[in-house]
């Protein structure tokens, strides 16, 4: 039983492959470029400055949010754009990206230093929902719609060199679409391009890079089977603690272990501690947050190593998508304090003339 590949991991509540092989589908979204939302075979041309009327083309024009059908491409990770205002207080509603009070837009980079830069456009909840509807959305814990404020932008692989034989890395690390006339990307940052009148940019006044959020929580899951002597994916131990404390977590390192270690013996043997409390907790408490609540199949003593999988196994891609939900790319605008009016003078005391007592 491999805790990763296991496609049989969640039959008692009728998902047939709840693994990171099951949505291997999602995988290339997060390779080093996205296609075109269309499905076209990137005949964009790539443009590096503003149109004549000092406008930028809609990020919608050569990738958006989710898979893409025909490429099997697309953007998983997202960005929201909080906006601080310094000094004065804004005569109406603070400026915001979503109000069109800031403009941004997204420099896309390749491998030659060629550049792409466009206005992102917020992820819908139609997109949302389409994207996610591809797994079983019925029984794993995606979160809804976010709200509106959330940006899609593409992911850039890491530089790193997949273990060999290593389907899910290998797939991890297949050739993408292109954007545009770019090749393979470099980076993906942010620059804020205008801000309203009376106002001044504070930060960043320079390209911000985004993080690769989605691809960067998904990897330690994929590495760790490969390698299952490193620590516990992180995402993992912060859900096992919250619930089981640091002896939860030592019972499902344990687990895992074991599991992994007898993954080709058949029939799989027993957990040796499959009753003890503390595994018990760790293994529900990883459950109930990838699984939505009243699914069937809660696990509950005996543990046995497709309890571990399951959660394993189908945790990495709940926490990619919170993880992306929560990213967050600040930016600070400033107005001038108003100088204070100008102090009343001060009155005069009454001047009392004695009277005459002659």
């Amino acid at each position: 039983m491999s805790i990763m590949r296991n496609r049989g991991l969640l039959a008692s509540v009728g998902v047939a492959t709840a693994t990171v092989t099951s949505f291997a589908g999602f995988a290339p979204a997060v390779v080093s470029t996205a296609g075109a939302v269309d499905g076209t075979d990137g005949a964009n041309t790539a443009t590096a400055e503003p149109t004549a009327d000092g406008t930028y083309e809609s990020c919608s024009a050569y990738f958006g949010y989710g898979k893409n059908e025909e490429t099997d491409t697309g953007a998983l990770d997202l960005t929201t754009f909080p906006v601080t205002v310094q000094g004065g207080v804004p005569a109406g509603a603070a400026p915001t990206v979503e109000n069109g009070g800031i403009d941004v837009v997204l420099v896309l980079t390749d491998i030659d230093d060629a550049e792409l830069r466009c206005v992102p456009e917020q992820v819908t909840e139609s997109q949302w929902n389409a994207t996610w509807g591809d797994i079983p959305i019925e029984a794993l814990n995606i979160p809804s719609w976010p709200g509106p404020g959330h940006y899609p932008y593409p992911t850039v692989l890491p530089d790193f060199t997949p273990i060999e034989e290593d389907e899910e890395l290998l797939l991890l690390g297949a050739s993408p679409a292109a954007i545009g006339d770019l090749n393979d990307l470099a980076s993906v940052g942010f620059e804020v391009v205008g801000v309203p009148e009376g106002y001044t940019l504070v930060d960043p006044t320079q390209t911000q890079p985004l993080p690769s959020t989605f691809f960067g929580t998904l990897l330690p899951f994929v590495l760790f089977e490969s390698d299952p002597t490193g620590p516990l994916p992180a995402p993992l131990v912060e859900v096992i603690e919250a619930a089981a404390g640091p002896t939860g977590v030592t019972a499902y390192s344990e687990a895992v272990d074991f599991c992994i270690e007898n993954q080709d013996v058949e029939p799989t043997p027993a957990l040796p501690d499959a009753n003890d409390p503390d595994l018990v907790a760790a293994v529900q408490a990883l459950w109930d947050y990838v699984i939505v609540p009243d699914v069937p199949g809660r696990p509950v003593a005996p543990i046995t190593c497709d309890d571990v999988g399951t959660v394993f196994g189908v945790g990495a891609i709940i926490f990619a998508v919170n993880a992306t939900i929560e990213n967050e790319s600040p930016i600070t605008v400033s107005l001038p304090v108003a100088p204070a009016p100008p102090a009343p003078p001060a009155a005069r005391a009454a001047q009392v003339t004695p009277a005459f007592t002659g």
